[in-house]
């Protein structure tokens, strides 16, 4: 009996944390809980991108849909200088677009602040990442 009290506590304490973060399957992401949104754009980006914090004017109330003139950088490698590992960054890749390059691992603050890689704007089309015979994300764990 001993043993399922700790087990009992452990899934009632992972099904709490969980509970707080995902709606029908899904992470309900945050952007409140960002600590920066960098956008990227192949076709629009230049080298004077803009870092923002939420909210902003210019972004308006959903960063992946933003409702001014976004100042994006032009590759990843620019948006990338602008980040540090364990931030809650969100990297947005313009609809539509094409990138040279995968893109590299990165890790979130804490578990309801990730780092997110995802994509903006109206286009149908997903951002597209050449990356020859290079793997587009690489991931590994390590201390688990």
């Amino acid at each position: 009996m001993k043993r399922k009290i700790p087990s009992l506590f452990f899934a009632l304490f992972l099904w709490y944390s969980y509970a707080q973060q995902i709606s029908n399957g899904w992470t309900v992401l945050d952007p409140n809980k960002a600590d920066k949104i960098i956008y990227v754009s192949d076709s629009d980006g230049t080298n004077n991108g803009v870092v923002y914090s939420f909210p902003s004017p210019v972004i308006g109330s959903d960063p992946m849909t933003p409702s001014g003139t976004i100042a994006a950088f032009k590759t990843i490698d620019q948006a990338m200088e602008n980040v540090d590992d364990g931030e809650a960054a969100w990297v947005l890749f313009k609809r539509g677009d094409v990138f040279q390059g995968g893109i590299p691992p990165q890790s979130g603050a804490v578990q309801d602040r990730p780092f997110l890689y995802s994509s903006y704007g109206t286009a149908q089309e997903l951002p597209l990442f050449l990356t020859g015979a290079e793997s587009a994300v690489s991931f590994c764990c390590t201390g688990l």
